[in-house]
């Protein structure tokens, strides 16, 4: 295969498994929580896990918008 085929055929599949993921990502934003999972965070205050963005308790002061720390 020509090498500048197999470029455009990797960029085509990088291309392709991106929109995957995007679509992925629009359909569970877009979909409702389950009854029951509207507030956590009763449950959430003996939860070990600290990157959870559920546990406002494990955040500090001024990184209540940063989920993405870890």
């Amino acid at each position: 295969m020509h090498p500048a085929l197999q470029a455009i055929l990797a960029i085509i599949i990088v291309i392709a498994l991106g929109g995957l993921f995007a679509l992925g990502y629009f359909l569970n934003k877009k979909t409702k929580k389950p009854e029951g999972c509207e507030e956590m965070t009763e449950r959430c205050g003996s939860c070990e896990v600290t990157s959870c963005h559920f546990n406002k308790a494990h955040q500090k002061e001024g990184e209540e918008h940063d989920n993405t720390s870890k």
